[in-house]
């Protein structure tokens, strides 16, 4: 919704894909709205006709416990994001922009991790997302697209759902855990700043590297400080 909302005000014509219809944004009056779940290969190209950039959120994301879990990444994440691939190859999208994970570098790494840091997934969430970059670049040498992939860490902000919400709701209730102090420290990604990232990919006229990792200036330190 930030995205949307971000991307029509600052003047791009935006159409906004949806899986399904039960729950519909609050969008401006000025943005337009499809459901196309990516599993659905048809219903992708329909919704992408007439567009010259694909921003790709729709994922499966990480999940420690889940039956069938496996099957929805690659269903979703591996064949659907081909399906937005070759929707913005019929549609002559010229730019197309994908939402990855730092679950690419693995679940634990040593030192800072950047962009020349190589790919380590250990997961099937991490696998899928990694094959998914793979067929981005894919497609952007063959099908001369542009293309970029971020890779994010944890992105907080205004939001429902997800542990960090928890954890900020038991404070709110007056409930603090005591957390010990370690040497790990972490990046986080406000969701705000994530917008920028994307603007930022959307609209340079030369994006030198396929990836970026997208984190806040700071990372956050055992003490919670910056």
């Amino acid at each position: 919704m930030f995205l949307v909302n971000e991307l029509y005000r600052v003047g791009f014509s935006v159409r906004a894909g949806l899986r399904d219809s039960a729950s519909i944004p609050l969008f401006p009056s000025g943005v337009e709205t499809v459901v196309a779940d990516v599993r659905d290969g048809q219903k992708v190209k329909d919704a992408a006709v007439g567009c010259n950039a694909v921003v790709h959120l729709a994922a499966k994301v990480h999940a420690i416990y889940e039956h069938g879990a496996n099957d929805d990444y690659e269903t979703i994440n591996v064949a659907g994001t081909r399906h937005v691939l070759e929707a913005a190859v019929a549609s002559g999208a010229r730019r197309v922009v994908f939402v990855s994970t730092v679950k690419v570098f693995g679940e634990s790494t040593q030192g800072c991790v950047d962009e020349t840091s190589p790919p380590n997934p250990r997961t099937p969430y991490g696998w899928s997302k990694w094959r998914a970059e793979q067929l981005v670049s894919t497609y952007a040498q063959s099908r001369r697209l542009t293309s970029v992939s971020l890779r994010l860490p944890m992105v907080y902000g205004p939001t429902t759902k997800g542990n960090l919400y928890r954890l900020i709701a038991a404070i709110d209730r007056g409930w603090f855990p005591s957390l010990p102090c370690i040497s790990t420290v972490r990046s986080m990604l406000y969701v705000k700043n994530f917008v920028l990232a994307v603007v930022a990919a959307l609209t340079s006229e030369i994006l030198p590297r396929s990836m970026y990792v997208v984190t806040d200036e700071k990372p956050l330190l055992c003490d919670g400080s910056l």
